[in-house]
């Protein structure tokens, strides 16, 4: 019933003229037509469009339409993007409530003329950051940005962290929440899409035709079709990782931009995503952590992805990081590990090892344990519930005090919020899994 209702506003909203489209790398307009009306604050320098006036009131003008915002602001909306991290299907019903939500939010802010959140501008200048010594590769990349001063809008009384932020491709305006942890993803991804330019490396963006709207029909299609059916690519993208390996590097090297002094949280959903990273990374037959960070710094923006693929696929087979990467699906992808760790006679938990153990390469709130047995356990990586409260509604209201989340403490919080019952489950699926975990970290110990 409430699929067909979605169904039938989509309708109306095509029927009514709703969407338009735009080719992403038309120099002669901006990629986004939220900006249209605010042009004449604008200078285009060859590459990107630059906001030079009416600063504030333009960045909160933008703000209203920008679609990537609701999905990090509006809670349900951003449940939802979170299930596209991790390869989850929303209901009809989680559908209908981001989409109803979302309407709302959209219409307040119309009226209003800005979104209710405190927010501050920054103007940065790109090339007076120092960038860290171990990702010294990425000042090679910043010297192709014609630009290197944004405005940087971050939203202050938001409670909770972003999964990423929101750069407008083209320009150099960027959102996002007031931690560190996302200043530094979204100075890397500004960095990149400066260096890009509207056009795309090589004008790969005219290859590129997106479909546009206002935020509410603009979602509710992406809801109904997914959200990939929103740009149509001729072309074949300028580098080969995937989208949740792309963001989770784009966390990694924004890094850079962060002292060494400062070892700030990132969202938890990247803790589930860091081992098949530190997997990938793991095969690079570079010595040091620099020379590493440098190749992957290189796959992403200077079209060398093909040097990681063979590093990969030197150590576990032909075509073995199409298999494991190209997999939305997060946890499948540990099945088809242990499939291809099988047929070519490797030792499936030094693999693990490698994956689970050693140092964070970005710091989360997750303890290591609890996040390999998360992976372990098809039962509770698959329970979509469990798993989002986990890495937004728990893990945000721990990350203030600086307490890991570990396995007992999980299964404390799945009592109170899920029921005894719930948490019997996660026990008991730890006990079943408990021997993988003493071959990964070599310890017999297990929630009490």
């Amino acid at each position: 019933m409430l699929l067909e209702k979605l169904e039938k506003e989509y309708a109306k909203y095509r029927a009514e003229g709703a969407y338009f489209e735009r080719v992403a790398g038309d120099t002669g307009s901006f990629r986004y037509p939220h900006l249209d009306c605010y042009a004449k604050n604008f200078h285009f320098d060859g590459s990107c469009w630059i906001l030079e006036r009416d600063i504030k009131n333009t960045i909160a003008g933008i703000g209203i339409n920008e679609i990537t915002l609701y999905e990090l602001l509006n809670p349900n909306a951003k449940k939802l993007h979170l299930y596209d991290f991790l390869g989850y299907t929303a209901s009809p019903e989680e559908k209908y409530k981001a989409y109803e939500s979302i309407k709302n939010d959209y219409g307040a802010n119309s009226r209003r003329g800005f979104w209710e959140y405190e927010t501050n501008i920054k103007e940065i200048d790109i090339n007076s950051i120092q960038i860290r010594e171990e990702f010294a590769q990425v000042k090679e990349f910043m010297a192709l940005m014609p630009s290197s001063k944004i405005y940087l809008c971050e939203f202050l009384d938001n409670q909770t962290l972003f999964q990423f932020g929101s750069t407008l491709k083209g320009t150099n305006i960027t959102f996002t929440d007031s931690s560190k942890s996302n200043y530094g993803q979204e100075i890397f991804h500004s960095v990149y899409h400066l260096a890009e330019g509207i056009k795309g490396f090589n004008g790969d963006n005219l290859n590129i035709t997106e479909t546009w709207g206002d935020v509410p029909p603009l979602y509710l299609k992406q809801s109904l079709e997914g959200r990939l059916t929103r740009r149509k690519r001729q072309n074949t993208s300028p580098h080969d990782i995937k989208f949740l390996d792309y963001v989770y590097s784009r966390a990694y090297i924004g890094q850079a931009f962060i002292p060494k002094t400062e070892n700030p949280y990132y969202h938890s959903v990247y803790a589930l995503i860091e081992p098949s990273v530190k997997l990938l990374m793991g095969t690079f037959p570079e010595k040091t952590t620099g020379a590493k960070n440098a190749k992957l710094i290189n796959a992403i923006c200077f079209d060398k992805t093909e040097e990681i693929k063979k590093s990969f696929d030197a150590e576990y087979g032909i075509s073995a990081y199409e298999k494991v990467y190209y997999d939305f699906n997060l946890f499948r992808r540990l099945e088809t590990i242990d499939q291809i760790c099988a047929e070519n006679g490797i030792n499936i938990f030094s693999v693990m090892q490698s994956m689970f153990g050693g140092s964070k390469m970005v710091n989360t709130i997750l303890d290591p344990k609890l996040v390999a047995f998360i992976w372990c356990s098809k039962k509770i990586n698959q329970d979509k519930e469990l798993i989002t409260d986990l890495i937004e509604d728990y893990s945000n209201t721990e990350i203030p005090k600086g307490r890991s989340i570990d396995i007992e403490s999980w299964i404390g919080r799945a009592k109170e919020k899920f029921g005894s019952k719930k948490a019997e489950e996660i026990q008991s699926e730890y006990i079943v899994n408990n021997s993988k975990f003493q071959n990964i970290f070599n310890t017999k110990e297990g929630a009490k």
